[in-house]
């Protein structure tokens, strides 16, 4: 409440509110997973300095179900926000990696894009999810998941090695196993996204093949260049400007077109001459 006003430090009130997630998954209170995203969501937005344990934090829940499908049933109505917040946010969980964040977080290991891919390719708990045709929770994860891609793909520069090389195209074709599952979902969203981005990486995976082969067939090379497709055509599907939180009151100091302002001026103007006559009738 009040914009946080209350909070003394963000690191303590993500653990608590973990260990709310943790208390929930006994007592199974309705709607506690939805809200506790809602606010993991907002402070993702809010807060920059507190992202690496966010996405730490998040990365957490959502491969927790690798273990223990239930525990994917206790968080389900919060998990399109948490794989939101890492598909968004994975860059600054990357750049604040080596600073001070790990000391608040000892437990947890940093886990590569690619890492994530696999892990959530592995779950079938999405696929039963998808058979929803009210499911919200798989369009954002296609979504997200091929942003983790791009994302693994930029982490190298503009200069790879062999073994970096195909690491991409090991995780590039992961995700392509994994986006086929969906191609017949009776989920029209989740079919639409996963149709488009399916042949959009075909075509990732067709230009570094075809890089890795000329690498291989050149023997005195030892690097190469990631493909123009992924760094400007792929690259600039999830580029752009970054989100930024906005003020409950901000859009009441934004003018009114002034075409707008008279038609309202006038619009005030026939309500007073209403009321008027109203009144005049009833005097007479």
């Amino acid at each position: 409440m009040n914009n946080y006003r209350n909070i003394p430090n963000f690191h303590w009130y993500i653990n608590v509110l973990k260990d709310i997630i943790k208390l929930n998954k006994e007592n199974k209170v309705g709607n506690v997973d939805r809200l506790i995203s809602e606010q993991f969501l907002d402070m993702s937005i809010r807060v920059p300095s507190i992202r690496f344990l966010l996405v730490s934090t998040c990365i957490e829940l959502v491969t927790a179900s690798n273990e223990n499908e239930q525990e994917y049933y206790s968080i389900k109505h919060g998990l399109r926000n948490y794989i939101w917040i890492i598909g968004e946010y994975y860059n600054d969980y990357i750049d604040q990696k080596d600073d001070d964040y790990e000391d608040d977080n000892e437990d947890s290991e940093f886990i590569e894009a690619s890492e994530i891919i696999k892990l959530v390719s592995e779950q079938s708990i999405i696929k039963k999810l998808s058979t929803n045709i009210n499911d919200n929770t798989t369009p954002v994860y296609i979504q997200s998941m091929a942003k983790l891609f791009n994302q693994f793909c930029q982490s190298f520069g503009e200069e790879v090695s062999i073994l970096q090389l195909e690491s991409i195209i090991e995780s590039c074709k992961t995700l392509i196993s994994w986006l086929e599952g969906f191609e017949n979902s009776v989920n029209f969203e989740v079919q639409e996204r996963a149709c488009s981005f399916l042949e959009i990486l075909k075509l990732a995976l067709d230009s570094l093949e075809s890089e890795s082969a000329e690498l291989s067939s050149n023997s005195l090379e030892t690097s190469t260049r990631i493909p123009n497709f992924i760094n400007t055509a792929y690259n600039l599907l999830f580029t752009g400007f970054k989100i930024k939180p906005v003020s409950h009151n901000m859009q009441l100091k934004i003018p009114l077109p002034e075409d707008q302002t008279k038609k309202k001026k006038k619009n005030s103007q026939i309500r007073m001459m209403r009321l008027l006559a109203l009144i005049i009738n009833q005097i007479l």
